[in-house]
């Protein structure tokens, strides 16, 4: 008689349950991860999560906000103007981005580059009111308003 060796053999069937631990739970999206990241204080994990992201699919204008926003945390400010230029190149309507970009600019001394952003904005946010990217509010970033009267312009 041939008998397999334990590692072969077929579990019995015991009819129990397989524990919730056990069972895997698909993969969230590594920009997910990253807001996670950053709500819980780790700054430069959350940048290294969204780069992954961007190394999948460089198009993806919410993670380049994203990366913004962080490489503003950790003062990489011209790393960020570049971040927030591409936001702006995929989704040119992203008006309240122009102010991230505004303040990013003024951080570099690009003060004359920074007001015509902050003018091109005020100008599109007054006609249309300007549509906020879905992951403004989870970033932690003031309103429109708050941001134009920050960098001392307040007609937004």
């Amino acid at each position: 008689v041939y008998r397999k060796p334990p590692a072969e053999r077929a579990p019995a069937d015991s009819g129990r349950q397989v524990p919730p631990a056990a069972v895997q739970s698909p993969p969230r999206d590594p920009l997910e991860e990253a807001l996670l990241a950053a709500e819980a204080g780790r700054t430069a994990a959350a940048l290294a999560l969204v780069e992954s992201t961007l190394d999948a699919d460089r198009e993806r204008a919410e993670a380049h906000l994203a990366r913004g926003v962080f490489l503003e945390r950790l003062a990489r400010w011209e790393e960020a103007v570049g971040a927030y230029r591409a936001v702006l190149y995929l989704e040119p309507g992203l008006h309240p981005v122009r102010l991230l970009l505004a303040r990013a600019l003024d951080r570099v001394g690009w003060h004359r580059r920074a007001e015509v952003e902050r003018r091109i904005a005020a100008e599109a946010l007054a006609k249309d009111g300007g549509e906020l990217p879905p992951l403004w509010n989870r970033l932690g970033l003031p309103s429109p308003g708050e941001l134009a009267a920050a960098t001392g312009d307040q007609e937004v």
